[in-house]
């Protein structure tokens, strides 16, 4: 029974390569030539012998089926390049046109994805805000980005269901000194520890539990380093900021991605800011004291709703804000 199996397998193969008239009449002559040996032959000897018939009958057929179709899309080909002789206007308008169109979902589709990915390097992405102030005036109400410098230290204190509270101030001017070499720089971060944890940076040196406990301590960028001291070993190095202060490296870390909403090239303990700003200014408690370039943002625990939490802001605002209207 085992060669009506076979058959069956050979039939099924043959009514994929040809019509059904030649597959019956190959299939017929396949029976005769397998029963005329299961006469005369061993069953092994007839298997083989099968088989052997069954490539030599299949192979052909397969070879026409592949280069048919070659030779047929080939001829597609040939029409095509015709009808664009005959119709010049008409195939460039067509061409053109279609040229035009995938162009233009290249070019939104590189778009999306480059805006997309912004800040995809962040832990916890989905679960990170910026703190907003509100603003009134007589004109309406106003929000803006930017907070007074105590915001992220009175959220710490006061928000304990916070993963963490950040500041930064970011400095787009500033002049810096190696020895006889000066360097106008337009990256520079004041920042708190915390944010390491916040941004994710990777070091190369140094300590992120450490590195920003002096007030004058400054933490380089990969690119930064090689710039300045053409070197990586920079730790205990010292630079000059605006004239005034003097800056010890303590660390370096990799340099952030180009899409980011947070460039830096240089990072430098949050404890300076009193000094930068001047004598004048005491910014631990300075809450009526609104800098453009002061920023808080905070990470909430994913079973926390935004919602739930912005509620309470109504009575952080009151009591840190209503004071000084009064």
């Amino acid at each position: 029974m085992r060669h009506h199996r076979d058959l069956k397998i050979t039939k099924w193969i043959l009514s994929h390569l040809t019509d059904e008239v030649m597959c019956a009449s190959i299939i017929e002559d396949l029976e005769y030539r397998l029963q005329h040996e299961q006469n005369h032959k061993g069953s092994f000897f007839r298997f083989i012998l099968f088989v052997f018939q069954s490539v030599i009958t299949c192979t052909p057929l397969l070879i026409d089926k592949g280069f048919g179709g070659l030779a047929m899309f080939k001829n597609y080909i040939k029409i095509t390049f015709r009808n664009i002789k005959k119709q010049k206007v008409y195939s460039f308008i067509n061409i053109f046109g279609l040229a035009i169109g995938i162009g233009i979902c290249i070019v939104i589709f590189l778009f999306m994805q480059y805006e997309l990915g912004f800040d995809s390097h962040f832990p916890h992405k989905g679960n990170i805000y910026r703190v907003v102030t509100h603003l009134c005036h007589p004109e309406g109400t106003e929000y803006a980005g930017c907070t007074p410098f105590p915001t992220a230290a009175a959220l710490r204190n006061d928000f304990p269901e916070l993963e963490l509270a950040t500041q930064m101030y970011h400095v787009s001017d500033a002049m810096i000194s190696i020895d006889t070499d000066r360097f106008k720089e337009t990256g520079l971060l004041f920042v708190d520890p915390q944010f390491f944890k916040f941004e994710g940076t990777e070091w190369i040196l140094g300590d992120p539990e450490q590195s920003l406990d002096d007030p004058h301590s400054v933490i380089l960028t990969e690119r930064l380093a090689l710039k300045y001291f053409g070197e990586m070993e920079v730790i205990g190095r010292t630079l000059r900021l605006d004239n005034e202060f003097d800056l010890h490296v303590t660390g370096v870390v990799t340099n952030p991605p180009r899409r980011t909403s947070l460039p830096y090239d240089m990072l430098i303990s949050c404890k300076l800011l009193n000094d930068y700003h001047g004598a004048r200014l005491s910014l631990d408690d300075k809450w009526d004291f609104i800098d453009g370039k002061c920023h808080t943002y905070i990470r909430l625990p994913g079973v926390i709703d935004p919602k739930h939490l912005e509620e309470k802001f109504e009575a952080f605002e009151k009591k840190y804000m209503d004071p000084l209207i009064m």
